[in-house]
């Protein structure tokens, strides 16, 4: 019997052993994946909350009248860095308050879009685009302006959106 018993007390040894260096390997793969899942996903959550963004601005839009604007200024606020870009239908590329050449989406080609994109020099990618009824401008420009937690002030022109930042 005393062989049998220290067979298995080498058997659980290994077993012990085994399973320790199986979670030591397993754990560094475990956190690379989240890593690359949120590499992936994160990117996702922000256009995503470029679309709601977008969505609250025509929202609020939507009813008034020539002449009125929104009741209290939007706050927006989300992604943080990205530019808010308005785009008129006649120009293949925008040159607004940026002084750069900006193409828009696809999909927004010969239409008037807002649009937020992740990088103002590059409207093509990472972005998400709502069709629009009139252009929205600031200055007398296409409207663009970089979001980090910004009111903006609408009022409905007769050809056009009016976007002013409020303080």
């Amino acid at each position: 019997m005393p062989v049998m018993y220290s067979k298995d007390k080498r058997g659980l040894a290994r077993f012990v052993i085994g399973l320790i260096i199986g979670i030591i390997c397993v754990i560094p793969l475990l956190y690379l994946g989240s890593a690359l899942m949120s590499l992936f996903f994160s990117n996702q959550q922000e256009i995503l909350q470029a679309k709601g963004t977008l969505e609250e601005i025509y929202n609020s839009i939507t009813p008034l009248a020539i002449g009125e604007s929104v009741p209290t200024p939007l706050l927006v606020y989300s992604p943080a860095g990205w530019w808010l870009l308005g785009f008129d239908k006649e120009s293949k590329t925008y040159v607004g308050l940026l002084g750069k050449e900006v193409k828009p989406k696809k999909e927004c080609e010969n239409k008037i879009c807002l649009c937020i994109c992740q990088n103002a020099a590059n409207c093509e990618k990472k972005s998400a685009c709502l069709e629009m009824d009139k252009q929205f401008t600031m200055n007398n420009e296409n409207l663009a302006v970089q979001i980090n937690i910004i009111n903006l002030d609408i009022t409905n022109r007769e050809k056009f959106y009016e976007v002013e930042t409020v303080k």
